[in-house]
């Protein structure tokens, strides 16, 4: 697997070393780091919408002539507010794919946990 530079990136990588050592209660728990991706996800959507809707207002009252602002977002505060969404998003959907890879790890933990159990497998494939 190749990973890409970043948080998301990393702890991806992080994972996929320690993951061949989680119990299946631990891999139970990494599967659901996807709620919290998508609640971050959803935290910066809102933040970025009403940064936009400052900014629409400060264009707007710019064009009526009103010499006032009302975001202090301005110059050089932009790119670092991207550089953060960018950093956000690329942490969530490290997390994300993490999750992903540690809920089908602790279903196939579930399954031979379940093979194990009575000495019999529960899902038997007959080649022809």
């Amino acid at each position: 697997m190749t990973w890409q530079v970043g948080i998301g990136g990393t702890i991806e990588m992080l994972f996929e070393r320690a993951s061949e050592s989680l119990s299946p209660a631990e891999m139970e728990k990494a599967a659901g780091m996807g709620d919290s991706a998508l609640r971050m996800i959803d935290q910066l959507r809102c933040t970025l919408e009403g940064i936009g809707c400052l900014v629409r207002s400060d264009i707007e009252n710019s064009k009526a002539g009103a010499g006032w602002r009302c975001g202090s977002l301005q110059g050089d505060d932009v790119p670092e507010l991207l550089f953060l969404a960018s950093n956000v998003l690329d942490t969530a959907g490290g997390l994300l794919r993490i999750s992903s890879d540690a809920e089908l790890r602790a279903r196939s933990m579930q399954v031979g946990i379940a093979e194990g159990a009575d000495g019999s497998s529960a899902a038997t494939t007959e080649r022809p």
